[in-house]
């Protein structure tokens, strides 16, 4: 991933998508200490950010996040901190969280009157990490995390694994823009302002959606050799 790479596929997830900024706009007064908030946060996750919990779920899966969220929210690095400074602790910290969250199993009545069992699965696990760390931690989803398999970038026996190999391969890769950033003059910090991103927009986020723009929906960033053609028309005299 170059930074022009990096600042194309944002620029395209622009267009294409604001249903993160509905979300956080919704969740970012609540306060997940509390039972009913944690329900909203679950029926919000559903309605802006591509979650498909059944809605009779809401309530007990409400309980059990409530409870995950009280044992893990003093356990995890503080909300300043960066990805590319996470130490080795506490990326275990956050495996181990993310691996509490698949484990919180709930039951509820299906609309066929049939006893179903759900649990939080990869992507909605790693969203709420995101949403309480989103300065250093990342959603991902299920193609993301194929793909970077598929490209050998991650491995790992279990989801827990896969999970810390995603966030160690990402922080290689925030290294990476990091010195590309200082090369053309200004700091990794500055990068969301100089792509015209609201305040709210993080690194990690950043790279979500790259991975959203090339993986998920497989829109292929454009070759050095297109730029560059696309910018000699720009610099000719327009015509009426």
């Amino acid at each position: 991933m170059t930074l022009g790479e990096l600042a194309f596929a944002c620029y395209i997830f622009d267009k294409n998508n604001g249903e993160y900024a509905k979300f956080l706009k919704a969740a970012k007064c609540l306060d997940l200490n509390k039972g009913e908030d944690c329900v909203t946060f679950i029926k919000l996750l559903n309605r802006h950010w591509g979650c498909r919990r059944p809605e009779a779920s809401h309530e007990k899966a409400g309980r059990k996040l409530k409870i995950w969220h009280k044992k893990w929210v003093e356990k995890l690095f503080g909300k300043n901190k960066n990805l590319y400074k996470l130490k080795q602790n506490d990326l275990d910290l956050a495996a181990a969280a993310y691996e509490e969250l698949l484990q919180c199993k709930v039951e509820y009545v299906a609309r066929n009157n049939k006893t179903r069992s759900i649990s939080f699965g990869p992507t909605t696990a790693a969203k709420i990490l995101f949403f309480l760390r989103p300065k250093a931690l990342l959603p991902w989803d299920d193609a993301i995390k194929k793909e970077l398999v598929r490209r050998k970038s991650i491995n790992g026996h279990n989801e827990k694994d896969l999970y810390e190999n995603f966030l160690i391969h990402v922080k290689e890769v925030v290294h990476a823009l990091r010195e590309d950033c200082k090369k053309n003059g200004f700091e990794l910090e500055e990068l969301p302002q100089k792509l015209n991103k609201p305040d709210y927009i993080t690194i990690p986020k950043l790279i979500d959606e790259y991975y959203w723009i090339t993986i998920t929906r497989r829109i292929a960033t454009p070759a050095r050799e297109v730029l560059q053609c696309w910018l000699k028309w720009y610099n000719r005299e327009p015509r009426d």
